[in-house]
């Protein structure tokens, strides 16, 4: 459980974008429709793509 939670501390974006691409995947396969799936991606990842933007 230590080991688990200094992990969590060490990498959260890793573990967030993982539990992004988790969330998108859900819907992706959950839903038939291509553009719902492609709105869910968007929504996920865009914090995550401005982020990115910034860091650089």
């Amino acid at each position: 459980m230590a080991v688990l939670t200094t992990y969590v501390r060490m990498a959260p974006r890793r573990i967030s974008s993982y539990l992004h691409m988790f969330i998108y995947l859900f819907y992706f396969i959950c839903s038939s429709n291509l553009i719902v799936s492609v709105v869910s991606l968007c929504i996920c990842f865009f914090p995550w793509g401005k982020q990115r933007v910034e860091d650089v």
